[in-house]
């Protein structure tokens, strides 16, 4: 190798004397005075300059040290000042981040709140931003205080069944002409709450019609290529789920107009099922051959009864999510299959199933559907609405169905005392057939249960039934306790407004019924009954008669 193509790391400097082969000698160093003398090369070095390993002889005295760079300290020394920075403010700006955010983020939309919380989640931060939501201000609707000469709630579980009468009497009242009307001069008078019985009343039995069983396939699903599937859009399961039904008979509109009839706000908590037939029977029948009803107390098989003989059918149902809790939901059901246990939806939320429905085991479709007392809607063609009485037998009687609400929730109760929807139920049966104090009595036992917060956004007889009974304090504990939670619930209003008219307060009700109308435009029990306190004419009954589908 030769020495002169080596390459050492350190540059030459003007003192470095030339390197010389490698077959030479090493030179001879003479020491003289404060310098060292090269008798070969007589090159002159610097004694201070200790030697360097080169690549023959391990050190050489001619290559001077590498001296440290002050331009790199210092630019290292920067860096790290502005990365301190950064940091510090970075820390700086997550503390203002935390301590503003969240009351910035609780004051948005609760739709805008539930993006941000699904685009949070995405990136692995949903569990900071969704705990920023609001937390409901009790996990339970409040037990009322109830009347003072109360009956034990069991001694109503008796066989005795309830003759449904078809009609629904306040029991007390104001003072009213012939007619039926507070004549216009008469301010309304407060009326005073009736005690309830101290024994469970006796009740002449009325016996449910049996019919001939109707035999059905072990398995079937309608022609769900007549159905477009439609995603709901933001608290819209109700008219998209209503919408996919209708378009099985030829609708071609998406969700947006029965949107628009039944929520005109997009915030509004809930839709109910008297409404969505309304809308079909109303409004989409101009356009199209559909009718609708719905009915209490169903089961299984009348599902599948209904299902193989091609009549798509709706059933709301509770519906549970991990960090929002219970809520009420429409499902879509299309089919069924006992083979595997299963029914299977079109649900608005969780998808379709590829076109083919999704499966939904019969246990769980039971088990939620009972939490809104086994409500079914049926929007049909009226060519075949006589077919359609005769499968749905003794259902086709709005009364008996409540009937057969009853009967089964009664017998629940009277199974599992400790079951708070067993008894909501047959509160609910008891306020659709008029009975209204037992009704309130089984309401109580519910609520003190516990109920789920949001009860009584979807399910509004216990307003009713302790109206009827003059409980008005409870009407309105109830409707404090609702608009706690959210004042997207237009029936909050209407029945505080109710109290207020049946207490001589003609400003105070308006105004309530006008907040009714002012969440929903197009809630018209709220239009009828604001008219009546302010033309003279309201009576408690206008209440109970007024489309809330009774």
């Amino acid at each position: 190798m030769d020495a002169n193509n080596f390459q050492d790391d350190y540059p030459k400097t003007r003192r470095q004397a030339p390197v010389t082969s490698v077959h030479q000698a090493p030179p001879t160093v003479v020491s003289q005075g404060t310098a060292q003398l090269d008798t070969q090369s007589e090159a002159v070095t610097d004694v201070s300059m200790p030697p360097v390993k080169t690549e023959r002889y391990g050190y050489s005295a001619y290559a001077p040290r590498r001296r440290s760079q002050p331009r790199r300290r210092l630019f290292v020394g920067g860096c790290l000042a502005v990365g301190g920075a950064f940091l510090a403010f970075g820390v700086v700006a997550l503390i203002i981040a935390a301590i503003l955010m969240p009351p910035i983020y609780r004051a948005q939309r609760p739709e805008i709140q539930e993006i941000w919380c699904n685009r949070a989640d995405r990136v692995g931060l949903g569990g900071v931003v969704c705990d920023w939501k609001p937390t409901p201000p009790f996990e339970f609707l409040p037990t009322l205080s109830g009347p003072e000469n109360t009956i034990d709630p069991m001694s109503i579980l008796t066989p005795a069944s309830v003759t449904p009468d078809g009609t629904t009497t306040p029991s007390s009242g104001a003072q009213t002409t012939e007619s039926g009307l507070i004549p216009t001069q008469t301010p309304l008078p407060t009326l005073t709450p009736t005690l309830l019985p101290t024994s469970a009343p006796t009740a002449t039995p009325t016996p449910v019609p049996t019919s001939t069983p109707i035999p059905v396939p072990a398995s079937y699903k309608i022609n769900n290529s007549r159905i477009t599937y439609q995603a709901q859009w933001w608290n819209n399961c109700g008219p998209a789920t209503l919408t996919m039904t209708l378009s099985y008979y030829g609708y071609a509109q998406n969700q947006g107009p029965a949107a628009n009839y039944l929520k005109p706000n997009s915030e509004d908590k809930n839709v109910s099922p008297y409404q969505m037939v309304a809308y079909v029977n109303e409004q989409a029948s101009a356009s199209l051959p559909v009718r609708a009803l719905y009915r209490v107390g169903g089961d299984s098989t009348l599902l599948k009864i209904l299902l193989s003989h091609e009549f798509p059918v709706i059933v709301e149902k509770g519906y549970e999510v991990n960090d929002l809790g219970w809520m009420g939901h429409y499902l879509l059901l299309i089919g069924y299959d006992d083979n595997l246990q299963t029914f299977y939806s079109y649900d608005s939320y969780l998808g379709s199933g590829g076109g083919q429905g999704r499966p939904e085991a019969y246990t769980d479709v039971d088990h939620y559907w009972r939490q809104f007392n086994h409500v079914f809607i049926v929007v049909y063609d009226p060519a075949r609405e006589g077919e359609l009485m005769e499968l749905l037998g003794a259902y086709s009687d709005p009364k008996q169905a409540a009937q057969i609400a009853l009967e089964v929730a009664r017998a629940e109760a009277a199974a599992r005392p400790d079951d708070n929807w067993a008894w909501f139920n047959l509160g609910s049966a008891y306020t659709i057939l008029g009975q209204h104090d037992l009704a309130a009595q089984v309401y109580d036992q519910a609520f003190a249960l516990g109920m789920p917060w949001r009860t009584l956004w979807y399910l509004h007889t216990p307003y009713e039934s302790y109206y009827a009974v003059g409980r008005y304090d409870d009407v309105l504990a109830l409707a404090k306790s609702a608009e706690s939670t959210t004042v997207h619930v237009e029936e909050t209003f209407f029945y505080r407004g109710g109290v207020y008219a049946a207490q001589g307060d003609s400003q105070k009700a308006v105004q309530q019924f006008n907040l009714a109308l002012t969440y929903n435009r197009n809630f018209y029990p709220a239009v009828a009954a604001r008219d009546a306190v302010q033309n003279g004419t309201f009576t408690p009954q206008l209440m109970f008669s007024v489309g809330l589908g009774r």
